[in-house]
């Protein structure tokens, strides 16, 4: 990773960069072997391009722009002769962060994601069952996002609430439906919300107490790439 930081005048801050990463995950399965099935092993490389801007037009106000370009690369190695992604994506995001007053920020954010659908099936092995499993993923795992958080802050008491959607398409699932278990993309397009509300209070210089409740809500075709029940409702 190697980047350029420029600034521009007293209220924007350039960078530019350039990122590599080569992954390659190997595994052996007696199982695998035992069958005479293909296994799950793969390269992934990824090379980006990336600007960002980040705009302070007041001392109140910092808006920081971004734009990436990647070219990512995905071959399961066991599985066939050709890379099963080549891809080019560009991913916009822009983060928003504006201080109210001394004690009061909100801070908006939205843009583009993705992630290769690899070593996440890792998690996968120990519920597939004995009779391995095939591999047909052939496209990234591409999300669209937003989201709001309004936060607090005074001598003793933090708090921060916030609400993100993601619709992410190309979900990448166990495939049930035939003789042999095969792990695809979706074709429809899954959809999550989440909403937490987080406080601290500080009782004594040497004492602080800490909790939130978060809601994760996922619509039906998200909850259908699921191998294990997630997490719907949490209190710490």
């Amino acid at each position: 990773d190697g980047k350029y930081n420029l600034a521009m005048g007293e209220n924007h801050f350039l960078t530019l960069g350039l990122d590599y990463r080569d992954e390659t995950m190997e595994s052996e399965s007696a199982a695998i072997e035992r069958l005479g099935i293909d296994g799950d092993a793969f390269d992934n490389s990824d090379l980006g391009l990336y600007i960002q801007d980040v705009w302070t037009p007041t001392d109140d106000i910092e808006v920081s722009m971004a734009l990436r370009l990647d070219q990512i690369e995905v071959d399961f190695t066991e599985q066939g002769n050709d890379a099963e992604i080549d891809e080019t994506m560009i991913v916009p995001r822009v983060h928003v962060r504006w201080d109210h007053n001394a004690n009061w920020t909100s801070r908006i954010s939205a843009g583009l994601g993705y992630r290769a659908p690899t070593a996440f099936f890792e998690s996968e092995h120990g519920i597939i069952g004995p009779d391995g499993f095939t591999v047909a993923i052939d496209d990234l795992e591409k999300s669209t996002s937003a989201g709001y958080a309004l936060s607090f802050e005074s001598q003793r008491l933090t708090s921060t609430a916030s609400f993100s959607w993601a619709s992410v398409e190309n979900l990448a699932y166990v495939d049930d439906s035939g003789t042999t278990l095969t792990l695809r993309n979706s074709d429809q397009d899954g959809t999550v919300t989440t909403f937490d509300i987080l406080a601290g209070y500080q009782i004594t210089p040497s004492w602080t107490i800490n909790g939130g409740i978060e809601l994760f809500n996922y619509d039906d075709t998200y909850k259908a790439t699921f191998g294990v029940a997630p997490i719907e409702q949490r209190t710490r």
